[in-house]
């Protein structure tokens, strides 16, 4: 299957979040939710920075799903990323020019975001800017229309670096 149509597919149930819940409730016999502490949001081109923040999370013993290691071979990529967006305590998104130019980052914030507010979780998401690029209007339109009581956190690698700022963030957030 190619990547455009998987995508479209993704897109689709994105979009439609309220019409296709009952299908994303369906759990294939090869999807193996891990229950990780947090799901990493990224584009492929932020991978050095990526790298960084799981180097961080395995000093403290922060378990995490990121696409390049987590997927099991011969599993459907969108239902696993779909169930581990949904099963993980935190949903981190590495904003930058090339995850706003990412259908696939954008689709994954909107699928959680939904879930959140749909769900009634607590805070946890939590976009980690990783550049001065400026933010698309969804991104900003889910930073201001989050819930007073669960907004969603913000914040700059460059002010809040992530050792030991976003690494504190997330451990007290799964309050460790």
């Amino acid at each position: 299957m190619s990547r455009a149509i998987l995508f479209g597919f993704y897109a689709f149930c994105a979009f439609n979040f309220v019409k296709w819940q009952k299908f994303a409730n369906f759990k294939s016999s090869k999807i193996f939710p891990m229950n990780y502490d947090v799901f990493i949001s990224y584009s492929r081109k932020d991978t050095i920075i990526a790298d960084r923040i799981c180097e961080a999370f395995d000093k403290v013993g922060i378990s995490y799903f990121i696409d390049r290691k987590c997927i099991p071979v011969g599993c459907v990529i969108t239902d696993v990323i779909l169930e581990n967006v949904r099963s993980a305590k935190i949903y981190l998104v590495l904003a930058s020019k090339n995850s706003y130019d990412s259908g696939w980052v954008e689709d994954g914030l909107r699928y959680r975001w939904h879930l959140e507010r749909e769900e009634n979780r607590e805070n946890s998401i939590i976009l980690y800017i990783i550049d001065d690029s400026e933010m698309p209007f969804f991104w900003k339109f889910v930073l201001d229309h989050s819930l007073p009581s669960r907004s969603i956190g913000s914040f700059n690698m460059r002010d809040f670096p992530i050792e030991p700022y976003l690494v504190d963030k997330v451990l007290g957030m799964l309050e460790r």
